[in-house]
């Protein structure tokens, strides 16, 4: 459903202040998020998620430039489904979610941090629900 995650992620763009921002998005099996988290993160093993932001902090408000990439681990976020959402496609647009949070710099290496986070989701969870059937689409390769 490539059109229902472009549509998402300038929908998450645009709550989140930023609508002429862009990010790129790529779906990826184990192997390809394996090496990614390996590689940039340290950490040998596959992940449902992971951010590379182009800016270091916050971006300012209605900033218009490149936020980063996302990579999303499909089979990985497939096997671990049901954490965040009971049906695939709200999971997989709450890992997006996620996914662009980090990207416009939060965190959540403290207990402080991952509350704000939390709160921030579940603020903007709403906005993934235009989208929901058509998400519900994805599948891992």
């Amino acid at each position: 459903p490539r059109l229902a995650l472009r549509q998402l992620l300038a929908a998450y763009l645009q709550a989140l202040g930023m609508p002429q921002a862009q990010v790129t998005l790529r779906l990826v099996g184990d192997g390809v998020c394996r090496s990614l988290n390996r590689r940039f993160r340290g950490v040998d093993s596959a992940t449902d998620i992971l951010s590379f932001p182009s800016l270091e902090g916050r971006p300012p408000r209605s900033f218009d430039g490149y936020l980063g990439d996302l990579a999303l681990c499909l089979p990985y976020a497939w096997r671990k489904r049901g954490r965040f959402d009971p049906n695939f496609g709200g999971e997989a647009a709450f890992l997006l979610l996620h996914g662009m949070l980090h990207l416009c710099g939060q965190h959540h290496d403290s207990p402080a941090q991952e509350a704000r986070m939390w709160r921030r989701s579940r603020s903007l969870k709403p906005v993934s629900r235009p989208f929901l059937k058509a998400l519900a689409a994805l599948r891992p390769v």
